[in-house]
């Protein structure tokens, strides 16, 4: 599994390239989330709460589904704290892909 921001190696050609290693960590961790609701106004909301505590990078699939990446400076309880909250508010649910914060 890779991270945003990782350095890794491929093989192949131009047309089918397919990965090899990781080169170089990022030390970014990698967070998946499912919305429950698909109200905009509540999605704002989750995303602000989570910039204000560090993270910046966030990709969307679709209205409800989502990942978000934490750089390693960013200290990780906080995010993590807040995102079971909302999971015991039922607005999310969340999965730690690539956990690479200490803590």
């Amino acid at each position: 599994m890779t991270g945003l921001g990782d350095i890794i190696s491929v093989r192949g050609d131009n047309s089918n390239l397919m990965y090899e290693n990781l080169l170089e960590s990022s030390g970014c961790s990698t967070i998946r989330f499912l919305l429950k609701d698909k109200g905009l106004k509540e999605k704002m909301n989750i995303e602000k709460s989570l910039r204000d505590i560090g993270v910046n990078d966030f990709e969307y699939a679709n209205d409800l589904f989502g990942a978000m990446s934490v750089e390693p400076e960013v200290k990780y309880l906080p995010i993590r704290n807040l995102l079971d909250e909302y999971v015991q508010k039922g607005l999310l649910g969340y999965e730690e892909v690539l956990l690479r914060h200490q803590f």
